[in-house]
């Protein structure tokens, strides 16, 4: 039987289940307006189911590489039916964030600190070299979300206050790119006879998240090949039709115009054997899968993508 009484959570239960600091929640119902929506001054902060959809949202499309003010934007624009479609919320019952203790949030918000220092002084050595150590005791996944996504939003909200420190974006990019790369392995035997294909779309410079990707399904059997940063039109058609790939992975970190978009999905190959198509990154935004698109999905994060592949070949 269902509760009648609407969900109320503390500052510390929603940190919890989104993977945040409560200190981080603190300041973005300061900064962006992405607080309890029924506060009052003097009182404790109790955050609603829809307040939680919202911060979900935001915590999603941060990970995915969105500036922190757009996603609050985003989030603060959507309506509850879009919340709940986004996160897969349809019963009501939100999934769990992998998340750790807040030791280890600190933590990582320290190695953050650190990996900046290096980037501002340029030290690509001791950079790489402290990314493949947290890689080698965590795992990529893992530092992946926890370490890297924050370091890259961190660099761009450098930038949106400033205006500056574009080469500082270039560094961090490319001796992040070193380190992903060292971690992709050679597969003798992988699960998939044919590659899943991994592209951004015309148009988007931000491939960063494609490479991880590879990696990552590397590390599990699955072979997958990318053709990188703005991937024209006719090349992923072309490389569509010659690969015959089972699994398609388009990202678009930039947001686009939803005609755009419908039209790089509407442009694509059209295959005996359909393909899954996986649309990644905020540049999607809130791009609606409705109109007969088959064998679609959509993926927030790394973990979602990966187990979206996965599961292609599952059976």
């Amino acid at each position: 039987m269902s509760n009648s009484q609407p969900e109320a959570l503390t500052v510390s239960a929603v940190a919890r289940r989104i993977g945040v600091a409560p200190a981080t929640l603190r300041t973005w119902d300061r900064r962006y307006g992405l607080g309890p929506s029924d506060h009052n001054a003097g009182t404790h902060r109790i955050y609603s189911r829809e307040d939680l959809l919202r911060l979900t949202y935001m915590r999603q499309m941060v990970m995915s590489g969105t500036s922190l003010q757009v996603a609050a934007n985003m989030a603060l624009a959507a309506t509850l039916v879009e919340l709940e479609q986004f996160c897969g919320q349809r019963t009501g019952v939100l999934r769990s964030n992998k998340s750790g203790s807040d030791i280890e949030m600190q933590r990582d918000e320290s190695l953050v600190r650190e990996l900046l220092h290096y980037a501002d002084i340029m030290d690509e050595t001791k950079f790489v070299m402290l990314i493949d150590r947290e890689i080698e005791t965590r795992g990529l996944e893992t530092v992946w979300s926890n370490v890297m996504v924050p370091l890259l939003n961190e660099v761009g909200i450098m930038w949106e206050k400033s205006g500056s420190g574009i080469e500082i974006e270039h560094f961090v990019s490319e001796s992040l790119s070193i380190s992903l790369r060292k971690q992709v392995k050679a597969i003798e035997n992988p699960i998939n006879s044919r590659p899943v294909l991994i592209a951004c779309v015309d148009g988007e410079v931000h491939s960063l998240p494609t490479v991880a990707l590879v990696a990552v399904l590397s590390q599990r059997g699955i072979r997958a090949v990318s053709l990188g940063a703005q991937t024209p039109q006719q090349t992923l058609h072309d490389a569509i039709e010659k690969a015959a790939p089972p699994v398609i992975f388009l990202w678009a970190q930039m947001e686009q115009p939803a005609n755009r978009l419908k039209n790089i999905i509407e442009a694509l190959p059209n295959m005996r054997i359909k393909p899954r198509l996986i649309l990644g990154g905020p540049g999607w935004g809130l791009f609606s899968m409705e109109g007969g698109f088959s064998n679609l999905r959509r993926s927030n994060s790394m973990d979602e993508a990966v187990a979206l592949i996965g599961e292609t070949f599952v059976g």
